[in-house]
């Protein structure tokens, strides 16, 4: 699977709040940007939440929401949800469309 899109938030509402606004994704990308304005954060995020689905112990669970699609190589798209607050989750949900093209 490849992922399509991203977006996440971790502590919405609250003054350390840091939202990503969805950011699509091709075969290769290059993430460019002044300093400071978030290039290495997406890059954690992304792996956070590879460490996540491949099921590794990840240290705790923020105040965040993922929302991440995914193409399979049958181009079935893959919709994974992900919420949680104070190391709980509170809402995941994969949904899968088939493909467009059978």
């Amino acid at each position: 699977m490849k992922l399509r899109s991203l977006k996440y938030s971790e502590f919405e509402g609250e003054p350390q709040q840091w939202i990503l606004e969805e950011i699509l994704l091709g075969e290769s990308n290059l993430l460019v940007g002044k300093n400071s304005a978030g290039k290495s954060r997406i890059l954690n995020v992304i792996s956070s939440l590879a460490n996540r689905l491949a099921g590794k112990n990840v240290s705790s669970l923020s105040a965040s929401n993922y929302q991440a699609k995914f193409v399979r190589n049958d181009n079935a798209e893959v919709l994974y949800e992900l919420k949680h607050h104070e190391n709980q989750v509170d809402h995941e949900m994969l949904t899968i469309n088939p493909s467009p093209n059978p």
